[in-house]
């Protein structure tokens, strides 16, 4: 996969990420990886500086509709759900590459 389609992929669940959790003002994307032997995607994201998430889904396209799950550890997460949906990424810093520690 090259970066074009892996950056595609980010915003899309940068879009997923905005429209469903509150307080989102920076998104740090890790590497992008396909598991061989399920197909399965596997992405984590640090949301502003301390929240870590990380989706599986089962194909590159249509994230919301492949998603298989949603995981991070509720003691370190402080991001909470959105009731009213945010509909765009434009006032978002997105960092496609470079991966968090």
């Amino acid at each position: 996969m090259d970066n074009k389609e892996s950056n595609e992929i980010k915003k899309e669940v940068a879009l997923y990420i905005v429209q469903n959790y509150e307080g989102v003002k920076k998104i740090q994307f890790g590497e992008l990886s396909e598991n061989k032997m399920t197909g399965s995607w596997t992405l984590s994201a640090k949301l502003n500086k301390n929240n870590i998430i990380t989706f599986t889904f089962q194909e590159t396209s249509n994230i919301k509709k492949n998603m298989i799950s949603v995981y991070y550890d509720p003691d370190s997460f402080k991001l909470r759900n959105k009731v009213n949906k945010h509909n765009g990424i434009d006032n978002i810093d997105i960092q496609f590459e470079g991966g968090f520690k």
